[in-house]
């Protein structure tokens, strides 16, 4: 009985019926009508929100993280909602703030995977008040919304 080696070399040759497809994944939040679309690497932990004041840390763990009113820095105005349905988005990056820093939004939406290809650049045309802030990387469609990418690094040394 002979046995033939099979080298994969061949396969690994032929190009790929479909190319690859390059994705995003992102946590959709809403402040007011807008939705925004957090990287999820920078999402550590989604918490029912247990203040309402930007003003004060917020106690998660043993840290006290600062509260950062990206509403604010956006130009967004918060959707008048109960505060126990608005949640907390806990952001990783800790060189912003000594224990990392919290974002309050109104809610949140889903994570969401989407493909680089269909998030558009924000054009000097848009019409909408927060496309023209620096933190605002692109925009993608979902459901019928426009969903503004945003650089957390960027936002966040405004705000924090």
């Amino acid at each position: 009985m002979t046995h033939t080696f099979r080298s994969i070399s061949g396969l690994a040759s032929r190009r790929r019926a479909r190319p690859a497809v390059e994705r995003a994944t992102f946590v959709v939040a809403a402040i007011g009508a807008s939705r925004l679309a957090f990287p999820v690497e920078w999402v550590e932990r989604v918490l029912r929100n247990t203040t309402d004041s930007a003003d004060a840390p917020l106690a998660y763990g043993h840290r006290a993280l600062t509260v950062c009113d990206v509403a604010a820095s956006l130009g967004l105005t918060a959707a008048p909602v109960p505060s126990v349905t608005r949640r907390v988005l806990v952001l990783r990056d800790a060189s912003l703030a000594a224990d990392g820093c919290a974002v309050l939004v109104d809610s949140v939406h889903e994570v969401f995977a989407v493909e680089i290809a269909h998030i558009r650049p924000v054009t000097d045309g848009a019409t909408a008040d927060i496309a023209r802030h620096s933190a605002i990387r692109g925009v993608f469609e979902r459901d019928a919304h426009e969903v503004w990418v945003l650089d957390p690094s960027r936002l966040l040394r405004e705000v924090a």
